[in-house]
């Protein structure tokens, strides 16, 4: 069964929602987690979140694109110097115990 333009940005659409809750959750609790020593099983966690981070960016610019390519492109990078960055301060607690 073929899926139409709209039942597949349905699809897209929950698998982006499902990422951006999934962030925030795996964010605060990598976080909580590294501060209270547990910090291998935290960055891990920093580190999805920063993966997801990511996807959602290229899943959005896929959407955006069709408006305005700039735009599109402009979030794409956004995100993905959001995920490093956020990746990097999760591994800070490793170069840098407290």
């Amino acid at each position: 069964m073929k899926l139409n333009i709209t039942e597949t940005n349905k699809i897209k659409s929950k698998i982006i929602w499902g990422l951006i809750l999934a962030a925030f959750f795996l964010y605060w609790i990598g976080n909580m987690l590294i501060l209270q020593g547990m910090i291998s099983f935290g960055i891990t966690l920093v580190v999805i979140n920063s993966i997801g981070v990511i996807i959602i960016g290229y899943l959005l610019r896929k959407v955006i694109i069709t408006q305005s390519p700039v735009t599109a492109n402009v979030y794409l990078i956004t995100r993905i110097l959001e995920g490093i960055l956020l990746a990097a301060g999760g591994l800070v607690f490793v170069l840098y115990p407290t």
